[in-house]
């Protein structure tokens, strides 16, 4: 008698060894014998020398189902496939149709640039309410346009920006054009407004990771002597680098020229000693770190603590907002009627109040 070795799942038979049986390849791995499969000796034969796998009629439903999903998320992954073939196409065209507005836009500044090199070292015309009165600037703008037509002075002006106070700034092309409106404006509006051309300042630079083995004593001589350049300098400032204990940086005050012939490269740099050190513009705006405003500092201001991301009122670490919301923009829209975005944190250097305050403090140096 042949030593058992399984029962058949379908008839309990009790399964020999040298009796022909086949074993579910799929999820029960129960065994049959050969009259329960109804195969005959050479299928029985394929199965024991091939490749090929048998599966129960219990684990058919099984494997059906589970080869219907795969086909279905196949069918999803080809989908995909090609909506990411498509979003690349469209992601290509956006970076084509950008890089030409960029070089349009690099032409439209090139441009601006040239148009404001001809205007450096004018000064603006600043119009003020006297008496503190309490005019907000687009009512003062109102009164010097009904006062001047530009046309009957032949006044080249190339900007009228509203400042804080209820104050106007007129920019204009030349200096014949500046001592004309100032003169007209004193004749017409000299009782009510205080009309001034503020004096320029000289414009300065600060110089960047300077070795302590250059001393300050000697900083101009080496500036002027590696950069073989000529022009009126004088040391500002010198302080330590942060984080950088062997270094300084200085501000150095120049003339308009020098800061031009300086600064007007593409990555601006100086040699001093044995460093290339990078240089940039010295301007800054006056700000407080406590609402976020401007023209004065948190020791003196008198309102309530502004969170820069989210315009709450609450300190920044305290923020769990995920909306961007400026407070300077939002006050500029309500205040002056202007179409800014103010969806950005308050510190955002793209800032339009930002910039804007930028702009004006850039009127009072003699670039």
């Amino acid at each position: 008698m042949s030593e058992i070795v399984s029962k058949c799942e379908e008839c309990s038979k009790h399964i020999g060894r040298n009796e022909s049986f086949v074993v579910c390849q799929a999820f029960c791995r129960n065994v049959y014998c050969q009259k329960c499969t109804e195969l005959s000796k050479y299928e029985m034969g394929l199965l024991n020398n091939k490749n090929i796998l048998f599966v129960c009629d219990n684990c058919q439903p099984y494997i059906k189902s589970v080869i219907d999903k795969m086909d279905n998320m196949l069918k999803v992954v080809n989908e995909n496939k090609m909506a990411l073939i498509k979003q690349e196409e469209e992601i290509k065209t956006i970076i084509k149709h950008v890089k030409n507005l960029s070089e349009k836009e690099t032409n439209v500044l090139e441009k601006k640039k040239t148009n404001s090199d001809m205007i450096k070292n004018v000064p603006p015309v600043i119009v003020k309410p006297k008496d503190n009165v309490e005019q907000n600037s687009e009512k003062t703008k109102e009164i010097i346009k009904e006062s001047i037509d530009p046309a009957d002075l032949a006044l080249q002006i190339s900007g009228v920006s509203k400042s804080g106070n209820g104050s106007v700034v007129i920019k204009c092309g030349n200096e014949e054009s500046t001592k004309k409106i100032e003169s007209q404006l004193k004749e017409k509006l000299g009782e009510k407004y205080n009309i001034n051309i503020p004096s320029l300042v000289a414009p300065k630079i600060v110089i960047i990771g300077i070795d302590k083995e250059v001393s300050e004593n000697n900083l101009l001589e080496v500036v002027k002597k590696q950069n073989k350049i000529e022009g009126s300098m004088k040391v500002v400032k010198c302080y330590e680098r942060y984080q950088h204990k062997m270094q300084y940086n200085a501000i150095i005050e120049t003339d308009s020229k020098l800061f031009r012939n300086i600064l007007e490269v593409d990555k601006p740099s100086l040699n001093v000693g044995w460093n290339k050190c990078a240089v940039y513009d010295k301007i800054s705006v006056k700000r407080c770190y406590k609402c976020w405003g401007y023209n004065h500092m948190a020791k003196d201001c008198t309102k309530n603590i502004c969170c820069p991301k989210c315009s709450g009122e609450h300190k920044l670490e305290e923020c769990n907002s995920e909306i961007l919301k400026c407070k300077n923009c939002v006050m500029t829209i309500e205040n002056l009627g202007m179409e800014i975005n103010p969806n950005h944190d308050a510190r955002d250097g793209n800032c339009p109040v930002y910039l804007r305050r930028m702009n004006q403090e850039r009127t009072k140096f003699a670039y």
